[in-house]
C-alpha cells in the first residue's frame, strides 16, 4: 500500500534509524519474510519480545533449527 511503502521510504531516507524490529514488523506485516532475516543477525538485548519476534522470523523462514538453540 502507499501508506506501507511511505514509511519504508523514510525509514531508509533516516541514517539514524536504529529500531530494526519495528522495520522487521512491517516486513511481517506484508508477508515479506525474506526481508526480515537481517534482524536474526543482529546484536540485541535478549527481551521476551525480541525472543518470541525471533522465533517468529525464524519459523516464516523455515530455520526452525536455529529457533529451537536459541529458545532452550
Amino acid at each position: 500500500t502507499k501508506l506501507y511503502n511511505e514509511i519504508l521510504d523514510n525509514i531508509a531516507a533516516d541514517s539514524n534509524f536504529k529500531a530494526n524490529m519495528q522495520k522487521s514488523m512491517l516486513f511481517l506485516v506484508n508477508n515479506n519474510y525474506i526481508s526480515m532475516l537481517p534482524y536474526l543477525d543482529e546484536t540485541k538485548k535478549d527481551t521476551p519480545l525480541s525472543l518470541i519476534f525471533e522465533a517468529i522470523v525464524a519459523k516464516n523462514n523455515n530455520l526452525n533449527n536455529q529457533v529451537d538453540v536459541k529458545i532452550a
